[in-house]
């Protein structure tokens, strides 16, 4: 084995302790349950986890159109792992932390504080957006949203074969088709009207970022 090569596996043995903090440092009684619930117990997010995300996808995603008739423009870096744009809650500025497992940044003009565990199959959430307690699970193979955020219930999933997105959040329902092909997306979230167009990105994106839409 390399000089070099000796260093990084030094450096992913050293981090790992403090990774394993994770979403237990926020001292939530629910940790545990929430961990098992999302079925990422026991697995961090690693720098070789986080490259292989990346892996024969490009760099760059935006998803752009309106909201309730306000503009919607956010931009994806998967090389600087940022979001930034504008949204119905107004400007957006999140960074992704992925040896931390922390999203921070800001969305209108409240801050955003989350921590995440990362598989393959799924990630959990859990911290404040945009002054709401947020509490999420993303499945990626079943392309399915579940939890809590703004205070209410979100239960969100993707039907491949008709391209639906359905379900509800604060209470209200979510009603979205979405086209594979050209990366339009529209119908209702609530009762706003949503026009957009996911370029470069996948459902899975879009439902890791949904809380942005619960404004």
């Amino acid at each position: 084995m390399t000089r070099s090569l000796l260093l990084v596996a030094a450096f992913v043995s050293l981090a790992a302790p403090a990774r394993a903090a994770g979403l237990e440092s926020l001292s939530l009684t629910s940790a545990g349950a929430f961990e098992a619930a999302a079925g990422v117990q026991g697995v961090r997010t690693t720098l070789a986890a986080s490259a292989l995300r990346v892996s024969g996808r490009p760099y760059f995603g935006s998803l752009t159109g309106s909201q309730g008739g306000a503009a919607l423009d956010l931009r994806f870096d998967r090389r600087a792992w940022s979001v930034v744009g504008i949204a119905k809650s107004g400007s957006v500025d999140l960074r992704v932390d992925h040896a931390a497992t922390r999203i921070t940044g800001f969305a209108g003009t409240a801050p955003v504080q989350i921590a995440f565990q990362w598989h393959p199959q799924r990630m959990a959430m859990r911290g404040t957006a945009m002054g709401s307690p947020l509490e999420l699970i993303v499945d990626f193979d079943s392309a399915a949203l579940r939890g809590h955020a703004a205070g209410a219930p979100v239960q969100v999933a993707y039907d491949k074969a008709t391209g639906s997105i359905s379900g509800s959040a604060k209470h209200l329902p979510v009603r979205l088709s979405y086209d594979r092909i050209s990366g339009r997306l529209h119908g209702t979230i609530g009762g706003d009207r949503v026009e957009a167009t996911l370029m470069n990105l996948e459902i899975g994106d879009f439902l890791q970022y949904f809380f942005l839409f619960l404004s």
